[in-house]
């Protein structure tokens, strides 16, 4: 007699055949796709390219110019090695990838934005120090003299960086003159007293502040109170700035000719103020303040050239890229 067969009419596979028909599936060769965006490393270079390229010759400016600024005075060795250092690891970067036919010459463009940079920091460097910071310091670190006569001889304070006259001096207004060189106008009046003398040696300056003739408006010259001066002082680098003394003594020529003058040769120049310190400290805040304009007017110029010198590399690559197919399929 014949089993019956069981409910439903299934038949239970063994364990063997189970095993036989659905192996276990082996993950190291799954084929599926995952969902979601794939990881591109090719993105990120291309963002790190534009930031490296935008960043670092900005960095090299801001360091540089500011090295300039407060360090020349001591560390002005430094400070030139510094710039042949920038300017020749510019050119290495430069003719590094300048004959290479793929890449699209990312260096060169590099290389030409670091040179930029370092030109242009050390020319403005140079050029803030001796305007602003070189004042500063001279005269901070000259002698200062106390109730100083007009009558004196100007070769006696000729180390001074603050000079204080004697309470009745003042600046003779009515004999001032302007000289107009450069794009400005070099004042001159000279420094007096009560009594009668036979040479002038303190002359009071200041730029584009008189007219040319018997007008001087220059710092505290209206001041009643004010029986000081700071010495203005040769910036020592006409190459970098014009050499304003030289300015000032055609003037001082100017005036001694037309009010029937005589005086000292070289004679002292000093900006007429009520306290020199404070002249002095506007010389620092002046230096500083041209830094963070130039600063901010390079930031400007590097956030423009370093997406567009990039940009060039980028399609420069491309070229190169087609040349390079171009020649293997031939």
């Amino acid at each position: 007699m014949a089993a019956p067969p069981k409910q439903g009419g299934f038949t239970a596979p063994k364990a063997k055949d189970r095993d036989e028909e659905e192996p276990l599936m082996d993950w190291t060769k799954d084929n599926r796709k995952l969902k979601g965006k794939k990881f591109s490393l090719t993105r990120y270079k291309v963002w790190f390219n534009y930031l490296f390229m935008t960043l670092v010759p900005l960095l090299i400016f801001v360091g540089l110019l500011l090295f300039y600024v407060y360090m020349y005075h001591s560390f002005f060795h430094i400070a030139w090695l510094l710039s042949l250092a920038f300017i020749l690891n510019s050119i290495v970067s430069i003719f590094s990838d300048l004959f290479t036919v793929k890449g699209g010459q990312w260096y060169v463009f590099f290389g030409v934005l670091c040179l930029l940079a370092t030109v242009a920091a050390t020319l403005v460097g140079l050029y803030i120090y001796f305007e602003y910071t070189f004042q500063f310091y001279k005269i901070g670190g000259l002698r200062t003299y106390s109730n100083v006569l007009p009558a004196e001889p100007a070769a006696s304070h000729a180390d001074a960086g603050k000079i204080f006259f004697s309470p009745d001096s003042k600046v003779d207004i009515t004999r001032a003159v302007g000289f107009k060189a450069q794009g400005g106008v070099y004042c001159v009046a000279p420094i007096l007293d009560d009594t009668q003398i036979a040479r002038v040696n303190y002359w009071a300056v200041g730029r584009d502040c008189c007219n040319s003739r018997a007008s001087f408006n220059c710092d505290e010259a209206w001041n009643p109170d004010a029986h000081a001066g700071a010495v203005v002082m040769d910036s020592g680098a006409p190459q970098v700035s014009f050499n304003q003394m030289d300015f000032y003594w055609k003037a001082v020529k100017e005036a001694t000719a037309l009010y029937d003058l005589a005086s000292a040769d070289p004679p002292v120049y000093v900006r007429w103020v009520l306290d020199p310190s404070a002249m002095q400290t506007a010389f620092w805040n002046s230096g500083y303040w041209e830094c963070i304009y130039w600063i901010i007017g390079y930031s400007c110029v590097s956030l423009f050239l370093g997406p567009l010198f990039n940009y060039c590399s980028a399609q420069r690559a491309a070229v190169q890229k087609k040349e390079l197919e171009f020649y293997d399929d031939q």
